[in-house]
């Protein structure tokens, strides 16, 4: 809490406004950040992290920010950071969910998940392999635009490099933090517009074996979109037994109605 004691001085143990805290990390981060990473901006990384610790995601943003960059957002007034506060609280629930032992540490390695994420999203194949085989899942938070990234080389025209993301992910699902996030992510973008984000949520979850989405993946086994519904009944195909009870009830009653559920000898147990 070392950290906290300075940003928010010795007038306010338990707030400090946004603009004390990211002037003040500006001070301590920036050139470890500008060494580090050159092509990102330092204070791009800090705003996205101070952003996630006050759930304002209008925060993390720079005026700095090149405009495609994979973190930049809406610009917040400048006033703005000298009367919106941080408290003590959101502080510490930052660093406890995140693991924050050494903040330098931490923002070092949110920077370079940003790296990695554009080059997922560049277009450039040689670069996304490099990527690929250099970053390891265990140092990523991950963020959702990490998450989309990977998941739409899913359907990448180059099979070296789809396969190269499906066993990336795949070998990403024994790891706990990734996982969570990523099954929350992926599962929430079945319920977007847009067919090519539900298929490439749909093969990302089968990577995974989310079999936790089975019921937001059913919803999809009956899309107007043939390609679509396909996608959704092979992913309900890859989540073991219980993807394919649900796939058994798909002609015999409604999508809601189709639940979890276990086969005991030539019986099936459904689970509320």
């Amino acid at each position: 809490m070392a950290l906290w004691s300075e940003c928010s001085g010795s007038g306010a143990l338990f707030h400090a406004t946004l603009d004390r805290v990211l002037k003040h990390m500006h001070h301590c981060y920036t050139g470890p950040l500008q060494e580090r990473h050159p092509h990102t901006a330092a204070d791009t990384v800090i705003r996205l992290v101070v952003s996630e610790m006050v759930d304002r995601s209008d925060l993390a943003s720079s005026p700095t920010c090149h405009p495609h960059s994979a973190l930049s957002q809406d610009v917040v007034p400048p006033s703005a950071l000298s009367q919106d506060m941080v408290t003590v609280f959101q502080f510490h629930s930052y660093v406890s969910e995140h693991s924050v032992e050494d903040m330098e540490e931490h923002l070092l390695q949110v920077a370079r998940e940003a790296v990695f994420a554009e080059g997922l999203s560049g277009g450039d194949s040689e670069r996304c392999l490099k990527e690929l085989e250099e970053v390891s899942h265990t140092g990523l938070c991950p963020r959702q635009q990490t998450l989309r990234a990977l998941a739409s080389l899913l359907s990448h025209q180059d099979p070296q490099l789809s396969e190269a993301a499906a066993a990336y992910i795949t070998s990403a699902s024994s790891h706990t933090p990734f996982r969570s996030k990523a099954v929350d992510c992926y599962t929430q973008a079945l319920w977007e517009s847009g067919v090519q984000t539900q298929r490439s949520a749909c093969a990302a979850l089968s990577c995974l074996q989310a079999v936790e989405s089975l019921r937001a993946v059913v919803s999809l086994c009956d899309s107007a979109d043939e390609e679509l519904r396909h996608v959704a009944i092979e992913t309900l195909l890859t989540f073991g037994e219980e993807g394919r009870l649900a796939y058994e009830q798909l002609d015999t009653m409604p999508r809601e109605m189709v639940r979890l559920g276990t086969r005991r000898g030539n019986a099936v147990t459904t689970a509320f």
